[in-house]
């Protein structure tokens, strides 16, 4: 039986060659989509102290996970939103989404974040996109 540690990384992103990804490469990075100004949607500009610039998020969910994981993470060096558009199949369709955020971790890896309630988890079209 596979350890369970395996398989929380099985789908970490790891670079063979990570000292090409220097903090430098990522600054050029900008958003890929631009938050909508939905009321509907508890949207709007986070001024991140640790990345020196407004961050955008588009929920309230967004906004806490920014505060209690990103900004007062010792492990985290800095993180983006919406840093990658993603295309992939669902059924026959095809589809793209683009993850809430990229982060840079002090171990020098990069990981891609989409938050989500856990309710929403047990949907479908969310699991489709992992």
């Amino acid at each position: 039986m596979t350890p369970v540690k395996s398989n929380i990384f099985r789908k970490v992103l790891w670079f063979d060659r990570k000292e090409k990804f220097d903090i430098d490469f990522f600054d050029a990075l900008l958003p890929q989509r631009t938050v909508s100004d939905n009321p509907r949607y508890k949207s709007g500009i986070f001024r991140s102290e640790k990345c020196g610039r407004d961050i955008q998020y588009e929920s309230g969910i967004e906004l806490d996970f920014i505060n209690r994981h990103l900004e007062n993470n010792p492990d985290v060096l800095f993180y983006w939103e919406q840093p990658v558009t993603v295309p992939y199949r669902r059924g026959k369709i095809r589809a793209r989404t683009t993850p809430d955020f990229g982060v840079y971790l002090l171990s020098r890896h990069f990981i891609i974040v989409e938050v989500k309630p856990l309710a929403e988890l047990i949907d479908h079209r969310v699991q489709a996109k992992c």
